[in-house]
C-alpha cells in the first residue's frame, strides 16, 4: 500500500521570526502563506534558517522602510534555500519575495 498526503497550506496569522539554527523541510507538499496579509518569515541577525522543498507564498509587508521590504522573508541572518518556491509575495512599495542578506542557493 502506497500512502499519498495530500498538499497542504498553513496560513501564517503573524509572522513568525527565527532565533536559532532552523531547519524546514517541505516534501514538496507544504506552503507557508501569509494570506496576503502579513510576512512569512523573519530570520534574526544570529540565526540560520534551512528552507527546503518548501512555498512561501503571498507574503505581505506594509512597512516602507529601507531593509524591511521582503514580504516573505526578511532575512538578516544566514537563509538557505534548496527547491523551494517564492511566490506572490510584497513587500512595501514592490514585489519583493524577501530581503537578500546572505541568501545561498542549494542543489
Amino acid at each position: 500500500m502506497e500512502l499519498v498526503i495530500a498538499p497542504v497550506t498553513i496560513r501564517m496569522r503573524n509572522e513568525k521570526t527565527i532565533t536559532a539554527a532552523t531547519t524546514i523541510d517541505g516534501g514538496g507538499r507544504v506552503t507557508l502563506s501569509g494570506g496576503g496579509t502579513v510576512r512569512v518569515l523573519a530570520v534574526s541577525w544570529n540565526a540560520g534558517l534551512d528552507l527546503m522543498n518548501l512555498t512561501i507564498a503571498d507574503g505581505r509587508t506594509q512597512r516602507a522602510v529601507a531593509g524591511e521590504g521582503g514580504g516573505g522573508i526578511r532575512n538578516d541572518g544566514t537563509l538557505m534555500l534548496t527547491n523551494c518556491t517564492l511566490s506572490g509575495n510584497c513587500g512595501a512599495g514592490g514585489t519583493w519575495s524577501l530581503t537578500f542578506r546572505n541568501v545561498q542557493k542549494g542543489d
